[in-house]
């Protein structure tokens, strides 16, 4: 896809929380055909499932969201994160990032940070082993990381000790990526 005046895409993630916990699956099913829908996490956390959209002509990112994605069967309520999509894999569908043979745990991690602080977060973050993308985004969260570590556990120390304590970190919401059978 070749975009303009060197535009980035723009995207959001949709963050979805569902009627009952057993819907997660036949959400991400009803949701699996959808052009702007890049990719789809069942996760644990304040959210049950996560979904990165982007803008396509015609149909911007809100329209998308309360005209089709609030009216699923089994969607009870959709904040969204508008970020700038800095990955160009995931403009075309590919993974967004190269996943670790090691890992098996993974987590979106939602940070509300002070402002005067940002910059030195964000250089901090984005360079951390762990981190396998780490998004500038707009609105009740800064950054948008996507985090994998060999276990929970170690997912755990990482934010706990790594970035929780971060000078300028006000907020972090983690949501654990379940893997959901047959996805």
């Amino acid at each position: 896809m070749n975009f303009e005046n060197n535009e980035r895409p723009t995207g959001s993630y949709a963050l979805l929380k569902v009627h009952n916990r057993q819907d997660r699956l036949g959400v991400i099913q009803a949701i699996a055909g959808f052009d702007q829908v890049l990719s789809s996490d069942a996760v644990d956390g304040d959210y049950d499932i996560i979904l990165l959209i982007r803008d396509l002509p015609g149909a911007n990112i809100e329209q998308f969201v309360n005209n089709t994605i609030r009216n699923l069967h089994g969607v009870k309520d959709v904040d969204i994160c508008h970020v700038e999509l800095t990955v160009e894999g995931a403009i075309d569908g590919s993974e967004q990032s190269v996943k670790s043979i090691n890992s098996s745990a993974e987590c979106y991690l939602f940070l509300e940070t002070d402002r005067r602080h940002f910059e030195d977060i964000f250089s901090t973050l984005s360079v951390l082993g762990s981190v396998t993308s780490c998004e500038v985004a707009s609105g009740q969260f800064s950054l948008v990381l996507r985090i994998e570590a060999n276990s929970f556990d170690s997912l755990d120390k990482i934010i706990n000790d790594r970035i929780r304590p971060l000078p300028g970190v006000l907020r972090a919401k983690e949501n654990r990526i379940i893997k959901l059978a047959g996805f």
